[in-house]
């Protein structure tokens, strides 16, 4: 029958616990296999890279008072809870742009509005937005997903988040040829390893479909393609960078799991005023929008809840 947009409280959670409760065993234990942990170790790097790349974004947007651990902590802790209770675990879970560029607004605003803690205002958007969502879910409001959008517009969003991926990493590798503080033999090293990585995973991944090996071989090859890839060009980069003393940037951590400022981990929510402890609704109903339609480009969604799709 036709989904209503919007049902009685708890009435979509319910189906959706009683149509994926019997599966929940089984979902675990059909993925103990070769191919699985593949897609697992994909899906590591899939995670970790955005996070990096988004965590040290972040940590440039706020001045330091957020950085890459907190958004690598933050993403590997939601997307084990995402994977063992939504039904829905190879969906990636991370930052996107808008978010981040939403955050960096945010932050402005708060040091444009005589210095308002930005961290206590930043949890009371988080937990206004969390119960908007939770009251959507309970409400089944991603019913107007399933009834209105179609396969196209997932494919669209999908492609969309692609190439804003692809083009965020070529002009990355692209401005290192007009940066005056990066050396020609940092420029150069960092632009070949980048293409090799992704040409020897091709590579890899299309040795699937040639002669050499046998079938299995070739199917182990081919799905831990990737992630042979990116371990191999980067040992070859670290040896390349030591070897002929060539300065390359990587990613600095701190020594010990502390925050990226000198700050607690858990933030006082009664350091923001009063005022805005409210007026955080305001943008979290925008953020509350945008995670609501981020979920569009997710196709898993509709592949696992609408069979038309197929």
């Amino acid at each position: 029958s036709e989904l209503s947009i919007v049902e009685p409280l708890g009435v979509g959670l319910k189906r959706d616990w009683n149509q994926r409760a019997p599966y929940f065993v089984s979902d675990i234990t059909d993925g103990l296999n070769l191919k699985c942990l593949a897609s697992t170790l994909f899906m590591f790097f899939a995670c970790l890279a955005p996070a990096i790349a988004f965590g040290s974004l972040l940590m440039v947007k706020t001045q330091g008072t957020m950085g890459a651990l907190e958004m690598v902590l933050s993403t590997s802790g939601c997307g084990m809870l995402y994977a063992l209770l939504s039904g829905q675990p190879v969906t990636i879970i991370g930052s996107t742009g808008p978010v981040l560029a939403f955050t960096a607004i945010m932050y402005s605003t708060c040091q444009q509005l005589g210095g308002i803690p930005f961290l206590p205002s930043y949890a009371w958007v988080g937990m206004w937005t969390s119960l908007i969502l939770a009251l959507c879910a309970f409400f089944s409001a991603s019913n107007l997903v399933i009834r209105h959008l179609t396969r196209f517009t997932d494919e669209i969003f999908a492609g969309l988040i692609s190439v804003i991926f692809v083009a965020e990493a070529g002009k990355d590798i692209v401005n290192l040829l007009f940066q005056p503080s990066v050396a020609a033999g940092t420029a150069l090293l960092s632009i070949s390893m980048a293409i090799a990585t992704c040409t020897f995973a091709l590579k890899l991944i299309s040795l699937r479909s040639s002669n050499y090996f046998n079938k299995r071989v070739r199917d182990l090859i081919a799905d831990f393609g990737p992630t042979i890839s990116i371990i191999a060009c980067s040992a070859i980069c670290l040896w390349m960078s030591s070897r002929y003393d060539i300065a390359l940037n990587f990613l600095q951590f701190p020594s010990t799991l502390t925050p990226t400022s000198a700050r607690p981990w858990l933030v006082n929510l009664f350091d923001a005023p009063v005022w805005v402890r409210w007026a955080s609704i305001i943008p979290a109903i925008m953020v509350s929008i945008l995670m609501y339609f981020d979920q569009v480009r997710r196709f898993h969604f509709r592949s696992v809840n609408k069979e038309r799709v197929h």
